[in-house]
């Protein structure tokens, strides 16, 4: 891979660094969320709702890493 297409790879890395952040912390407050429900709210289909909701946005966020971790392979040539 040449210098120019692995500093678009680093680009594109920053910019989903960006993304992740910020998903973690819309999955930071979302888990708050469930784990602040009032009792009488938890395992109602409310609060089954906003779990998986926050179980999927926790497991976006580990995408985001493994994405990042696979650039990183591909700019290295480890593929």
């Amino acid at each position: 891979m040449n210098r120019q297409r692995r500093k678009r790879i680093d680009e594109v890395v920053a910019l989903i660094g960006e993304a992740r952040r910020m998903m973690e912390a819309i999955a930071s407050d979302e888990r708050e969320y469930v784990e602040s429900m009032p009792e009488n709210l938890q395992l109602s289909d409310k609060w089954a709702d906003a779990d998986t909701v926050a179980g999927e946005l926790e497991d976006i966020v580990s995408s985001l890493d493994e994405l990042v971790e696979r650039l990183a392979d591909c700019k290295e040539g480890n593929v």
